[in-house]
C-alpha cells in the first residue's frame, strides 16, 4: 500500500484526543466535529475492545476502503497482549465520551473494562506494563498506568459508578505511587514519578501529568479536566 508504518493504525491513546472535538463542536456550532468523535468512539468500541474486556493497543484500517484489516500492536508486547496503559487510555476515554455524549454504551464499557483491570492487579497493585507478558520477560511495573487508571477511576465516580472495587483500588494505586518507591523528589530528577514508562524503568512526562491531575482532584481543585 506505500504507506509508512503507522499510516494505516489507529491506537486506544487516541480516545483521549477526542474532548478537543467535542469542545470544537460546542465553540465552532459544527456538528461536524461531535460526528467524528462519536464515530472514533464507536470504532473503538467494535474494533478495540475484546469480548474478555481486554483492549487491543491498535488496529489496522485499508486506507482505501476503511475497511478493517485486524488488531496490531505498537506499545504492548504483541498483537495478542494486554497492555496495561492502553487498557487505562481505554477506561477514561470511554468515560469522557459518555459524560460529552450521555452515550450509556461507553459508560458501560468504561465499567466493564474497569473491573478487567483491577483483576488483573496482585499485590503490588501497580500494574505490570503488560499484563500477558511472557514468564521470560521482566514483569516491570508502570506507575504511569496507574495515575491514568487512577483518573479513570475518578471519573466514573464523578459519573456516577458507585463501585466499592473501583473506589477502594483507585486510592490504593494513587496511595502506592506516592510512596518513596515510586516517587522520585531528588532536585535531579527529569520529573516526579519513577518507574513510569512501560516496557522499561524510567520517567514519563504523562506519567507526571496524570499523577498531578489525579492528586489535584483528590483535593478537590478543579471540575473538569478534559
Amino acid at each position: 500500500m506505500n504507506t509508512t508504518e503507522q499510516d494505516n493504525m489507529a491506537i486506544i491513546d487516541c480516545l483521549m484526543n477526542l474532548p478537543l472535538l467535542y469542545w470544537a463542536s460546542k465553540e465552532t456550532g459544527d456538528a461536524k466535529y461531535y460526528d467524528i468523535a462519536v464515530q472514533h468512539a464507536d470504532m473503538c468500541l467494535k474494533y478495540f475492545v475484546r469480548p474478555d474486556w481486554s483492549v487491543n493497543h491498535a488496529y489496522r484500517f485499508d486506507l482505501q476502503t476503511g475497511q478493517p484489516i485486524g488488531p496490531d500492536n505498537y506499545c504492548g508486547h504483541s498483537k495478542d497482549s494486554y497492555w496495561s496503559r492502553g487498557t487505562a487510555w481505554a477506561i477514561y476515554g470511554f468515560a469522557l465520551s459518555h459524560r460529552y455524549t450521555g452515550g450509556k454504551q461507553y459508560l458501560d464499557t468504561a465499567h466493564q473494562l474497569a473491573r478487567a483491570f483491577i483483576n488483573q492487579l496482585d499485590s503490588e497493585i501497580v500494574p505490570v506494563w503488560d499484563f500477558r507478558l511472557p514468564k521470560n520477560v521482566t514483569p516491570v511495573r508502570d506507575a504511569s498506568a496507574a495515575a491514568v487508571a487512577g483518573c479513570a477511576f475518578q471519573e466514573l465516580e464523578k459519573l456516577g459508578i458507585e463501585d466499592p472495587l473501583i473506589s477502594q483500588t483507585k486510592t490504593a494505586l494513587l496511595n502506592r505511587i506516592c510512596e518513596n518507591d515510586y516517587l522520585d523528589a531528588t532536585q535531579e530528577s527529569r520529573g516526579v514519578l519513577k518507574n513510569g514508562y512501560g516496557d522499561r524503568a524510567g520517567f514519563s512526562s504523562w506519567g507526571d501529568y496524570y499523577l498531578m491531575e489525579a492528586v489535584s482532584r483528590e483535593l478537590g481543585h478543579g471540575e473538569t479536566w478534559w
